[in-house]
């Protein structure tokens, strides 16, 4: 949990969007992992992974052409923290949790996931709509 909040706050301070979109794919691909530790079979977590990154991939590709000339802007206390983040191991806050078996994805022991997932979702929202000036761009009225 904590490691999705951390994510969160690198995603928010960055503000180029192809930090965003690759903050996006690591929150992606962390939230796949541990919904496969949960329910210890692959098969929802690959679904979740191919419905998530193929909404991701056309994120991608929408802000790839609207910013094709922007440069990354690296934070290097951000990027130590984000590697720093990979390297921590939640494992053992997950034991507990490991025993059910559990496929709904409205378990109690699921709760926590899928609320970050949502709030993720919705300031994900948020930072496109921000990021797609209405004045400028191919997205003018």
């Amino acid at each position: 949990m904590m490691m999705f909040l951390l994510l969160m706050m690198l995603f928010l301070s960055s503000f180029s969007s192809m930090m965003m979109i690759m903050m996006l794919i690591s929150f992606t691909f962390i939230y796949v992992i541990k919904l496969y530790l949960f329910l210890d079979t692959f098969w929802y977590s690959y679904i979740v992974m191919m419905i998530v990154m193929s909404g991701v991939l056309v994120l991608f590709t929408y802000m790839a052409s609207l910013s094709s000339n922007e440069s990354i802007d690296f934070n290097k206390s951000l990027l130590f923290l984000f590697l720093s983040l990979m390297l921590y191991n939640e494992e053992n806050m997950m034991e507990e949790v490991m025993e059910t078996h559990s496929v709904s994805i409205w378990d109690q022991k699921l709760m926590n996931l899928n609320i970050m997932i949502l709030i993720f979702l919705l300031i994900t929202m948020f930072m496109v709509v921000k990021l797609s000036n209405f004045n400028f761009g191919s997205l003018r009225i």
